[in-house]
């Protein structure tokens, strides 16, 4: 048996922690959602959490973490667009969930194929 401090994931109880998160981050302070207010609401480390992720048996608590991350891209989307919260942090947030700003180009060249044709190099 490995040595080491006991486990605080706690399966059931665990998952009710994370919806009482998910529901209530305002109550905890946090404007959205995140997997560091988690870690914070429930006084285990960062690292802690995404370990658990990833571990045999634990997929409704990944699932979960995925429900922070979704509610976190709708408020963030919500509320940018309706300006009650910085666009430049918004934008920032949103590229960690994929989001990126394009610019589109056009290049146009006036010039013909003929001007790019060498006659001394044929001679």
């Amino acid at each position: 048996m490995p040595a080491g401090r006991p486990t605080k994931y706690k399966g059931k109880e665990t998952l009710e922690k994370i919806q009482d998160y998910l529901d209530n981050h305002l109550a905890y302070g946090d404007i959205v959602p995140s997997h560091e207010g988690l870690s914070c609401h429930m006084d285990i480390a960062l690292t802690t959490i995404y370990r658990w992720a990833q571990e045999p048996g634990k997929e409704k608590f990944k699932d979960m973490l995925g429900a922070i991350k979704t509610k976190q891209a709708k408020l963030l989307l919500n509320h940018g667009l309706d300006g009650s919260y910085n666009s430049n942090i918004v934008k920032l947030m949103l590229s960690k969930h994929g989001w990126v700003e394009q610019r589109e180009q056009t290049v146009s060249v006036k010039k013909k194929f003929s001007d790019f044709y060498d006659d001394e190099a044929d001679a």
